[in-house]
C-alpha cells in the first residue's frame, strides 16, 4: 500500500507526500479519543479470553458447549455491530452538523433494529436451541448427548445476553459518535 500512496503519480496527483509528517495537533487527537477506545477494545476482548480460558478448565465437554455458543453467538453479534458502526458514524455526522435531534433519532432508531434483531435470534436460541445446537454435531450422536445438556442452558443465556448486549453495543456506538470515548472506557474498567 505505500508503494502505491506514494508512487510518484499518486504524489503527483494527490500530494500524498505532503501528508507524510508528524503533526502533534492531530497526533493528540488520535490519543485523546484513540487509547481510550483502545483500552475498551483491549478490556472487551481480554474478558473474553478471560472466559474461554475459564469455561476450557471445566472440561471438555463444557468447552465443547461453549465453542458452539460462542460460534452461534456470531450469528446475533455481527449484524449488531454492523448497525452500531452505522449508528455511529451517522451520529458522528449530525452531532458535527449541528443536528442534536437527528443523532438521537438515529441512536433510537438503530437501538430498535439491533433489538428486533437480537430479539429474533433469542427467540430462536430459546425455541430451536437443540436444533441449532445440533449443526455442530459430532460424527458419534452419543458423545454430543451430553454436549447438547451442557449448551442448552447456555443458549437460554445467550438469548438473554444478546438483547442486552446490542442496547449495550447501540448506546457504545452512539456514545463514541458523539466523541465521549471515554465514558464507554470507564464503563468497561467498571464493568
Amino acid at each position: 500500500y505505500c508503494l502505491i500512496i506514494f508512487s510518484k503519480k499518486n504524489r503527483e496527483t494527490f500530494g500524498t507526500h505532503r501528508y507524510f509528517q508528524f503533526h502533534f495537533p492531530t497526533f493528540r487527537k488520535l490519543m485523546i479519543f484513540g487509547i481510550p477506545n483502545g483500552v475498551s477494545m483491549f478490556l472487551d476482548t481480554a474478558s473474553f479470553s478471560i472466559f474461554i480460558f475459564l469455561t476450557g478448565s471445566l472440561g471438555e465437554v463444557a468447552l465443547t458447549a461453549s465453542n458452539i455458543i460462542q460460534s452461534l453467538e456470531m450469528l446475533s453479534f455481527m449484524p449488531v455491530l454492523g448497525i452500531g458502526l452505522s449508528v455511529l458514524t451517522l451520529v458522528g455526522q449530525n452531532i458535527g452538523a449541528k443536528k442534536m435531534h437527528t443523532a438521537t433519532k438515529i441512536a433510537y432508531k438503530g437501538l430498535i433494529l439491533n433489538c428486533l434483531y437480537s430479539g429474533t435470534m433469542g427467540i430462536l436460541f430459546i425455541f430451536f436451541s437443540d436444533n441449532l445446537t445440533s449443526l455442530f454435531a459430532l460424527k458419534d450422536p452419543s458423545a454430543f448427548t451430553a454436549i447438547l445438556a451442557e449448551a442448552r442452558p447456555m443458549m437460554y443465556i445467550l438469548a438473554i445476553f444478546i438483547f442486552f448486549d446490542s442496547i449495550s453495543m447501540t448506546f457504545g456506538s452512539a456514545i463514541k459518535g458523539a466523541g465521549d470515548t471515554r465514558f464507554q472506557m470507564i464503563v468497561m474498567i467498571a464493568t
